[in-house]
């Protein structure tokens, strides 16, 4: 796929992996946005460095697992874009929870950002892409097929974002 010129859209795009994504898009010429959701400074400092590459880039904050708040994110980028091309859902929680302690706090709050998250971006992302077409990207992880120990929230949803990546 050609990037020069097209919409890209990474969620949990202001730190670690999804920054390192949001950078190659933006050198391969593609407007990014960065959706966050705690990490406002560190997203509008990620956004200004891809600008710096000669694309469009800023940080909107969402909590991806919020219906409501995917369709107002959607709802900005076609207003400022008119399109979206590339979804990468990035945005995850990885944190040590041991089965004795496991709470559902905890459970409820690793499969909804990182399963729930990404099938309610993609089912947005899938309207805006339908005429032109796109690609939707899902980050999971080895530890779906080979859990880790002490991450059982985390390796279901990422065994979850393998299935739903499939089905899709």
């Amino acid at each position: 796929m050609v990037l020069r010129g097209r919409v890209a859209l990474v969620t949990g795009g202001a730190r670690r992996v999804g920054c390192a994504i949001a950078r190659d898009l933006a050198r391969a010429g593609a407007h990014v946005v960065i959706s966050y959701q705690r990490s406002r400074a560190e997203a509008q400092t990620t956004a200004s460095e891809l600008r710096a590459h000669g694309v469009q880039s800023e940080a909107i904050q969402a909590n991806v697992a919020d219906a409501a708040d995917v369709r107002r994110l959607m709802g900005h980028i076609r207003r400022r874009f008119g399109r979206l091309d590339v979804l990468v859902n990035n945005a995850a929680v990885f944190e040590r929870t041991p089965f004795a302690r496991l709470t559902e706090h905890a459970w409820d709050r690793h499969l909804d950002s990182n399963l729930k998250g990404p099938f309610l971006c993609a089912l947005a992302a899938s309207r805006l892409m339908h005429r032109a077409g796109g690609k939707i990207i899902n980050l999971a992880d080895w530890a779906g097929e080979r859990p880790y120990r002490d991450y059982l929230p985390y390796c279901v949803s990422k065994a979850g974002v393998i299935a739903l990546t499939k089905a899709l």
